[in-house]
């Protein structure tokens, strides 16, 4: 092609991504040859996700939407369960305890969408003499 030259392709949707070719004046990339590339974007946000202590120590977690094929939710660091709904009921807490959430959404394209983590604390049974 008789120059060098850099070709950039940009994709926006939701996330920022950045393919960049260069060739030499051969036509041809070397493998010696360096590109550094550096793309500043702003990140997308986090999705939502909200927990509703019910009585009973009973745990409604729900979250945004994502398109997803599937959610993983986890509680602790340990999975909890996976889920194709928006919302799940963790009966299984103790009273008195504190729980971290944290969901995962993987999107039919295979990506992983995490949420915000939700920390809820569990109340102490009332004792009645």
């Amino acid at each position: 092609m008789g120059g060098s030259f850099i070709h950039l392709q940009f994709f926006l949707n939701g996330n920022y991504f950045l393919i960049a070719e260069a060739e030499n004046f051969a036509g041809t990339a070397e493998s010696n040859d360096r590109l550094h590339v550096i793309v500043a974007g702003k990140p997308s946000p986090q999705p939502e996700s909200e927990a509703e202590l019910k009585e009973g120590n009973v745990v409604d977690l729900t979250w945004e939407e994502q398109n997803a094929e599937r959610f993983v939710l986890e509680r602790n660091g340990e999975l909890l369960s996976e889920v194709n709904e928006t919302s799940y009921i963790d009966e299984t807490v103790e009273a008195g305890q504190e729980y971290t959430y944290q969901g995962t959404a993987i999107l039919k394209n295979g990506e992983k969408v995490s949420y915000q983590p939700i920390t809820v604390s569990t109340k102490e049974p009332h004792l009645t003499n």
